[in-house]
Protein backbone atom coordinates (compact mmCIF):
# COMPACT_ATOMS: atom_id res chain seq x y z
CA UNK A 1 0.00 0.00 0.00
CA UNK A 2 1.28 3.51 -0.88
CA UNK A 3 0.75 6.48 1.25
CA UNK A 4 2.28 9.04 -0.89
CA UNK A 5 -1.13 10.68 -1.89
CA UNK A 6 -2.30 10.28 1.96
CA UNK A 7 -3.17 13.81 3.28
CA UNK A 8 -4.63 13.59 6.98
CA UNK A 9 -7.13 16.40 7.83
CA UNK A 10 -5.46 18.58 9.91
CA UNK A 11 -7.00 19.69 12.63
CA UNK A 12 -7.92 23.65 12.02
CA UNK A 13 -9.91 22.47 8.83
CA UNK A 14 -13.53 21.37 9.48
CA UNK A 15 -14.96 18.99 7.23
CA UNK A 16 -17.40 20.05 5.27
CA UNK A 17 -20.16 18.25 7.14
CA UNK A 18 -19.41 20.34 10.50
CA UNK A 19 -20.24 23.71 8.31
CA UNK A 20 -23.47 22.34 7.33
CA UNK A 21 -24.01 20.96 10.63
CA UNK A 22 -23.06 24.08 11.99
CA UNK A 23 -25.52 26.02 9.34
CA UNK A 24 -28.47 23.30 10.32
CA UNK A 25 -28.22 23.62 13.83
CA UNK A 26 -28.32 27.47 13.70
CA UNK A 27 -31.41 27.25 11.84
CA UNK A 28 -32.74 24.67 14.30
CA UNK A 29 -32.01 27.11 17.00
CA UNK A 30 -33.52 29.87 15.48
CA UNK A 31 -37.06 28.13 14.54
CA UNK A 32 -36.82 27.43 18.50
CA UNK A 33 -36.37 30.32 19.48
CA UNK A 34 -39.60 32.01 17.00
CA UNK A 35 -41.39 29.30 18.47
CA UNK A 36 -40.88 30.58 22.02
CA UNK A 37 -41.31 34.28 21.29
CA UNK A 38 -45.05 33.28 19.15
CA UNK A 39 -46.08 31.12 22.04
CA UNK A 40 -44.52 33.54 24.93
CA UNK A 41 -46.98 36.34 23.30
CA UNK A 42 -50.27 34.16 22.99
CA UNK A 43 -49.48 32.46 26.29
CA UNK A 44 -49.23 36.14 27.87
CA UNK A 45 -52.16 37.57 25.92
CA UNK A 46 -54.46 34.80 27.53
CA UNK A 47 -53.20 35.44 30.67
CA UNK A 48 -54.38 39.14 30.41
CA UNK A 49 -57.87 38.14 28.72
CA UNK A 50 -58.45 35.54 31.32
CA UNK A 51 -57.86 38.29 34.27
CA UNK A 52 -59.99 41.08 32.64
CA UNK A 53 -62.88 38.95 31.23
CA UNK A 54 -64.09 41.26 28.59
CA UNK A 55 -65.13 45.05 27.80
CA UNK A 56 -62.27 46.72 30.08
CA UNK A 57 -64.33 49.84 30.20
CA UNK A 58 -67.19 48.04 32.53
CA UNK A 59 -64.56 47.26 34.85
CA UNK A 60 -65.07 48.77 38.46
CA UNK A 61 -61.77 50.41 40.22
CA UNK A 62 -60.68 47.05 42.06
CA UNK A 63 -61.25 44.71 39.21
CA UNK A 64 -59.35 46.91 36.59
CA UNK A 65 -56.32 47.32 39.55
CA UNK A 66 -56.22 43.14 39.61
CA UNK A 67 -56.16 43.42 35.95
CA UNK A 68 -53.38 46.01 35.62
CA UNK A 69 -51.79 43.66 38.08
CA UNK A 70 -51.87 40.57 35.65
CA UNK A 71 -50.84 42.64 32.96
CA UNK A 72 -47.62 44.00 34.49
CA UNK A 73 -46.87 39.95 35.82
CA UNK A 74 -47.88 38.91 32.06
CA UNK A 75 -45.35 41.95 30.55
CA UNK A 76 -43.09 40.50 32.75
CA UNK A 77 -43.24 36.89 31.62
CA UNK A 78 -43.53 38.20 28.02
CA UNK A 79 -39.73 39.85 29.16
CA UNK A 80 -38.52 36.38 29.70
CA UNK A 81 -40.08 34.81 26.79
CA UNK A 82 -38.58 37.42 24.28
CA UNK A 83 -35.25 37.32 26.26
CA UNK A 84 -35.07 33.67 26.11
CA UNK A 85 -35.62 33.68 22.46
CA UNK A 86 -33.55 36.61 22.00
CA UNK A 87 -30.34 34.81 23.45
CA UNK A 88 -30.84 32.11 20.80
CA UNK A 89 -31.54 34.29 18.01
CA UNK A 90 -28.02 35.51 18.82
CA UNK A 91 -26.08 32.09 19.28
CA UNK A 92 -28.08 31.57 16.10
CA UNK A 93 -26.88 34.53 14.23
CA UNK A 94 -23.12 33.92 15.35
CA UNK A 95 -23.31 30.23 14.54
CA UNK A 96 -24.77 31.07 10.84
CA UNK A 97 -21.97 33.33 10.34
CA UNK A 98 -19.02 31.62 11.44
CA UNK A 99 -20.54 28.69 8.64
CA UNK A 100 -21.19 31.15 6.24
CA UNK A 101 -17.58 32.63 6.56
CA UNK A 102 -15.81 29.02 6.76
CA UNK A 103 -17.87 27.15 3.71
CA UNK A 104 -16.87 27.50 0.13
CA UNK A 105 -20.01 26.52 -1.66
CA UNK A 106 -21.76 29.44 0.01
CA UNK A 107 -25.39 29.11 -0.94
CA UNK A 108 -27.01 26.81 1.65
CA UNK A 109 -24.90 29.07 4.56
CA UNK A 110 -25.93 31.86 2.81
CA UNK A 111 -29.79 31.02 2.48
CA UNK A 112 -29.37 30.04 6.52
CA UNK A 113 -27.81 32.99 7.13
CA UNK A 114 -30.54 35.21 5.81
CA UNK A 115 -33.28 33.27 7.53
CA UNK A 116 -31.69 32.99 10.36
CA UNK A 117 -31.77 37.28 10.25
CA UNK A 118 -35.71 37.51 8.86
CA UNK A 119 -37.27 34.66 11.08
CA UNK A 120 -37.38 36.00 14.47
CA UNK A 121 -38.86 39.44 12.64
CA UNK A 122 -41.75 37.96 11.11
CA UNK A 123 -42.10 35.53 14.44
CA UNK A 124 -42.10 38.87 16.46
CA UNK A 125 -44.72 40.38 14.21
CA UNK A 126 -47.33 37.30 14.24
CA UNK A 127 -46.88 36.99 17.82
CA UNK A 128 -48.00 40.50 18.41
CA UNK A 129 -50.92 39.59 15.79
CA UNK A 130 -51.85 36.93 17.61
CA UNK A 131 -51.27 38.78 21.05
CA UNK A 132 -53.91 41.85 19.60
CA UNK A 133 -56.54 39.63 18.41
CA UNK A 134 -56.81 37.82 21.74
CA UNK A 135 -56.86 40.91 24.29
CA UNK A 136 -59.87 42.41 24.77
CA UNK A 137 -60.60 46.06 23.59
CA UNK A 138 -61.06 49.01 25.08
Amino acid sequence: MSTENFTPAGPGAPQPEVKKTLAFVALALCIVASIIMIAGHIITGQQVAATTGGDISQLGLDELSSAMDAATKAGDQLLIYVGIAGLLNFVAFILSLIALIKSHPKTLPLIIFIVVIVLPAIALAIGRAAQASILPTV
